[in-house]
């Protein structure tokens, strides 16, 4: 293999180690005041729009940017929340539409979100131009289901 390729294939592995979360592996859920939740909304890593991002925003305050394979989470007040997960072009490269959920928190509890994306569809265009979209999946996800998932993720910062 001569340098130039070796080179070139460091660098397209470089810039795609930027796509993914970075941050520390899940560790379990800290202790929660009785007063408060904890949210994590977590994205399992997939090929799937690897390299786009949205951001996470509850109750209007950013809290991060979710990157594939990562996590984000934020103590909350106890009550009515509202997640939003939406992005732009840049950066993220995010072209998909605004996702809202409303989230009930429990004092003392966690909650789970998990993002996804759907199936995706294949459009072809005159002169065999096509795009594949897919459709961003939003759910609340059963603690003992979403621990299983999120436990190799790492943060996303």
């Amino acid at each position: 293999m001569t340098l130039v390729k070796i080179i070139a294939i460091s660098i397209v592995f470089w810039v795609l180690q930027g796509c993914s979360a970075s941050g520390p592996i899940y560790s379990g859920i800290p202790e929660i005041k009785s007063d408060e939740g904890i949210l994590y909304i977590y994205r399992p890593s997939t090929f799937l729009k690897f390299t786009t991002f949205p951001f996470v925003y509850v109750n209007g305050e950013e809290l991060g940017a979710l990157r594939n394979g990562g996590y984000i989470a934020k103590n909350l007040k106890e009550g009515k929340n509202k997640l939003e997960i939406k992005g732009q072009m840049f950066p993220g490269d995010w072209m998909l539409a605004p996702v809202e959920v409303d989230l009930d928190v429990k004092g003392g509890q966690a909650t789970f979100v998990k993002m996804w994306f759907g199936n995706p569809k294949t459009y072809m265009y005159p002169g065999n131009h096509f795009i594949t979209t897919a459709g961003v999946n939003v759910a609340i996800i059963d603690n003992k289901k979403a621990k299983q998932e999120i436990k190799k993720l790492k943060y996303s910062n």
